[in-house]
């Protein structure tokens, strides 16, 4: 965990800068992109595990800040406050249930499924941003 925070703050500042110069939205969904094929080498061993490993940390980190930014885009107005709301409740119940999930998961189902599963579902809901209005 201190690794995971470490990471953060080193690299968030990334984030922003990269949000800042190539928008929040499309650095989102690429570095969402990337981290789910991070994802992917956490099913493998030896050296591909400690590149998904360390992708996954490094691209969650730098993806961190954009996604406040990016639900503010999406809405204006009196609509905006409640789903910066929303947002921050659905990453609080994921980071929660995440792990819960986890425990049940990873003893049943071989590593493939478990991190291909979860890369999968990070890479619709990506391509499901590119489909949102400002």
């Amino acid at each position: 965990m201190s690794l995971r925070y470490g990471t953060e703050i080193l690299f968030a500042p990334l984030g922003g800068q990269l949000g800042r110069r190539f928008g929040a939205r499309r650095t989102l969904i690429a570095m969402s992109l990337a981290t789910a094929l991070a994802l992917l080498f956490l099913a493998g061993s030896g050296a591909w595990l400690w590149v998904g490993v360390v992708g996954t940390i490094v691209l969650r980190a730098i993806a961190g800040p954009l996604s406040a930014p990016v639900v503010a885009e999406i809405y204006s107005g009196v609509h905006r406050v409640p789903a910066l709301a929303r947002q921050a409740t659905w990453r609080d119940i994921g980071a929660g249930t995440g792990p819960l999930a986890a425990g049940v998961i990873i003893p049943v189902l071989p590593p493939l499924a478990v991190y291909g599963g979860a890369a999968l579902l990070l890479g619709v809901a990506s391509l499901w941003l590119l489909r949102l209005r400002s």
